[in-house]
């Protein structure tokens, strides 16, 4: 993901900003509330197989992690179009947690996900996997059933257990990198395309080569069919988000339940006092915002519309333009249902930012608000708008 440099030669541009890293994110499970919801656009949801409970994440909220049992626990997401997609860039990041007390202190087995869900190994079984063991004498490294590699170097940058660890591995094609804790940790060559399958994807399971269950917890895993910077990462590792809403009326994704019925609790209104200065600092009140895209307009009037581009399921936000509030955590309806309309008159001579904050997922994850730009003024004639939008 390239950060954003304004061109010479455009007149005005808005720099749309959003809690993400980038338009090739295939999937993101914050796992709050016992659920397995990816959300992500692409709706990749989970469903929770055995030994998968709650458990406090590394901010001590006691909802806001999943700890599997190292047994049968694992999560299963159907194949999909997006996840199969993913054929020759691959970044993978979580935060998990292994305790001493459960486990064979010699041996540290993170088996975050694999697509695949047979025993044997083959040149599509998995698809692609991420997975890092560390014995006592010797740790691997594999993203599928080619990339099997040892890292002799292991012993300077062992797993600690009994604390919240950031592990983040990336393919780009040529090599393969792991970030541990925010940090360039190792890195090895390989060349080769990912083959396909229809298989699910699993978390926290990894059957080719001998069944291996994670036993431990994880939290906000994330799935990229690309490929994540030294600069992202540590930024990932940096993040301080802490927005879960422990709800107990918030059903787990389990084969066995019926469609959630949420109530929508929602957090305290930001405090638009202590928004720090955009870009520099990069954050909306204690939350990390990253480019996304940059948009170009031929005016410097812009309409922008803001509508929930699903069903309407209580979606709130706000929105933040060049430092200042405009839209201060509103629920957002369909486009033709209410809509929230705002006038920006754009600088001509520096740059614009445009920040939005999603307060919750919904009724419905994920949050699916979507923001149109139409060039001109347009807040007493939305209903007359045909023009194309930018989006």
């Amino acid at each position: 993901m390239k950060y954003l440099q304004r061109a010479i030669t455009i007149l005005c541009t808005i720099s749309i900003l959003i809690n993400g890293y980038g338009q090739k994110l295939v999937a993101s499970y914050p796992f709050d509330n016992e659920t397995a919801y990816d959300i992500s656009s692409n709706k990749n949801n989970g469903t929770i197989v055995g030994g998968v409970t709650s458990y406090n994440d590394r901010f001590g909220n006691p909802c806001g992690a999943l700890y599997f049992n190292g047994k049968n626990g694992c999560i299963k997401i159907q194949n999909s179009k997006s996840l199969k997609a993913i054929t020759e860039y691959l970044s993978v990041s979580v935060w998990f947690y292994i305790d001493k007390t459960n486990y064979n202190t010699i041996m540290r087995d993170v088996s975050i996900i694999c697509k695949a869900n047979n025993s044997d190994e083959t040149d599509k079984s998995p698809q692609y996997r991420a997975q890092v063991f560390q014995m006592a004498k010797q740790s691997t490294i594999s993203i599928n059933t080619q990339f099997i590699k040892k890292d002799g170097n292991f012993i300077n940058h062992q797993i600690e257990f009994d604390k919240w660890n950031f592990i983040c591995l990336t393919y780009n094609g040529n090599e393969v990198k792991m970030y541990l804790n925010g940090l360039l940790v190792w890195s090895d060559l390989f060349s080769g395309s990912f083959q396909k399958n229809n298989s699910a994807l699993f978390v926290g399971k990894d059957s080719p080569g001998g069944m291996e269950y994670f036993r431990g917890a994880f939290d906000d895993l994330k799935i990229y069919n690309g490929v994540l910077s030294a600069q992202q990462i540590e930024a990932m590792f940096n993040e301080q988000s802490n927005n879960v809403v422990c709800n107990e009326s918030y059903l787990p994704v389990k084969s066995t339940s019926s469609s959630p019925n949420i109530t929508n609790v929602l957090p305290p209104k930001v405090d638009s006092s202590k928004i720090t200065t955009l870009p520099n600092s990069l954050k909306v009140g204690n939350d990390n915002v990253h480019y996304e895209h940059e948009v170009t307009f031929n005016t410097c009037t812009i309409t922008a519309v803001l509508y929930d581009d699903a069903e309407e399921d209580n979606d709130t936000i706000s929105l933040y333009y060049n430092n200042a509030i405009i839209v201060d955590y509103q629920m957002i309806k369909r486009k033709n249902n209410q809509p929230i309309v705002r006038l920006l008159e754009l600088n001509s001579n520096s740059d614009n930012t445009l920040a939005s904050k999603a307060w919750n997922l919904g009724t419905i994850p994920p949050n699916t608000l979507k923001i149109a730009f139409y060039e001109g003024d347009w807040t007493n004639n939305i209903k007359k708008l045909k023009v194309k939008s930018h989006s």
